[in-house]
This record gives C-alpha cells, sequence and structure tokens, in this order.
C-alpha cells in the first residue's frame, strides 16, 4: 500500500494556528484560554480594533468565529474567557440588540502579569516562552502573520518543540553560570541574581521576537511592543 505524502494531509487541515505558550504562564489559564488569549491579542492588532480603542466582535460559530479560527467549542471558549477576565487581561463588554459580546483585551495588565512570570519564571526552572504569532487567514499555510503585517516562516525542521527543549537547555545553562557568582566571595545579592536571570529569559524572549537587543534593552523592548499596541488604539478610539 503506498504511504500518504504528508503534503496531502496539509492541504486538507488547511491553515496553522499557533499561540503564545508564554500565556500559559498566568494565573489560573490553561491551553485553552491561551489558544484564546493568542487569538483575541492578535485581533487586537487589526487597524478596525485599534479605530475602536481596542475592541472587537466575534461570533461563538459560524463563518470567522472563534471555533472556526481556534477550534474552541463554545463550552471551551467559556471557560476560557472566565478565567481570563478573572485575571483582568479580558475585557467584555454586550452591546447592540440582539445583544453581541464585544472583547478587548488589556495589554496594560497583561504586561503586568506578563512581567511577573518573568520575575518568577528568573530561577531557571520555569516554563519556556515559545513566541509564534497566530496567522491570518490571509497567509498561506504554515505561515504566520508579523508585527508589521509581513508572514513569518517558521525554520523548517524546528518544531515547537525542539524549540522549547533547546531554550529549556539554554536556560539551564544561563541559570548555572549565575548560580555560579553566588559562592561566598560573590558581592551579588539575591535581587541582583534574580535581575541578571531575569535579563538573560528576557534576552531569550527578544530573539523569539526577532531582536538582537539583550539585558535592559531586551526587557524594555518587549514592554515598549505591548504599550505600543494598546497606546495605538487609544489614541485612534
Amino acid at each position: 500500500m503506498a504511504r500518504i505524502n504528508p503534503s496531502v494531509v496539509q492541504e486538507i487541515l488547511g491553515r496553522v494556528i499557533a499561540y503564545y505558550t508564554a500565556f500559559t504562564l498566568l494565573p489560573g489559564v490553561s491551553v485553552p484560554g491561551a489558544v484564546f488569549l493568542s487569538q483575541a491579542f492578535y485581533w487586537s492588532r487589526n487597524s478596525k480594533t485599534k479605530a475602536r480603542n481596542g475592541w472587537f466582535y466575534k461570533n461563538q460559530r459560524g463563518e470567522d468565529s472563534w471555533e472556526s479560527e481556534t477550534g474552541l467549542t463554545p463550552k471551551q471558549q467559556a471557560n476560557a474567557r472566565k478565567s481570563l477576565v478573572e485575571i483582568g487581561v479580558l475585557e467584555e463588554e454586550r452591546r447592540d440588540v440582539p445583544a453581541k459580546i464585544w472583547y478587548r483585551v488589556n495589554c496594560e495588565r497583561l504586561l503586568e502579569l506578563l512581567a511577573d512570570q518573568l520575575d518568577e519564571g528568573s530561577s531557571g526552572s520555569g516554563c519556556n516562552s515559545q513566541f509564534f504569532p497566530l496567522v491570518d487567514s490571509t497567509t498561506p499555510s504554515g505561515q504566520s502573520g508579523g508585527q508589521d503585517g509581513r508572514a513569518l516562516i517558521r525554520p523548517k525542521g524546528k518544531s515547537i518543540t525542539e524549540n522549547t527543549t533547546q531554550s529549556t537547555s539554554r536556560n539551564k545553562s544561563e541559570a548555572a553560570k549565575a548560580k555560579s557568582h553566588s559562592g561566598p566571595e560573590s558581592k551579588l545579592t539575591r535581587a541582583e541574581m534574580a535581575e541578571l536571570l531575569g535579563q538573560q529569559r528576557a534576552d531569550l524572549i527578544a530573539r523569539n521576537y526577532g531582536s538582537n537587543k539583550v539585558g535592559v534593552p531586551a526587557v524594555e523592548e518587549m514592554r515598549r511592543t505591548l504599550r505600543t499596541w494598546n497606546s495605538s488604539g487609544a489614541e485612534r478610539g
């Protein structure tokens, strides 16, 4: 029996839906919640959404719905929304007649929680962030929309699992280096060592964003990116 080429299966599957695994570090957020937030974050960057001060509308089911874009059932969506609303990263508002639920990502709160998790994860044993934006329905299968609207192609032969494993090894190595400075003769305080590890983790995140900045500039770039997306919508609203 002839073996079926994977490309045939890929054509049937259609576009790839990726998500920001860093969102699973948020308190109480599971993988479905991270998928939902990633898609909401994607739509927050839409020009029309920015013009509405960050608000956008999407059905649970049907064409261009949460279900069609993420694969989450209405029940999974409800659970995901509840967890995101509880920590303040997702805002909901009922409008129109009949009532529709409009959504907005609170980027300030999201940034605050991500920064907290970044600090907590500076021990080197935390989960690693892999930033793969959700793909736009207009981009070819296997590609993702970049921050500037250009397609981001995932490197061939590099799976998310493989990248995560490599990142974990780098983080453990960085943690070991930092701990080597914490001997009796070291002048680094616990706070300084935590800051060092946090900056190393930020370096990794910056590289996943496509930035070559390291240390404090890497942290600031990540924060500026989130602030820019949030403030752009506020100014146009």
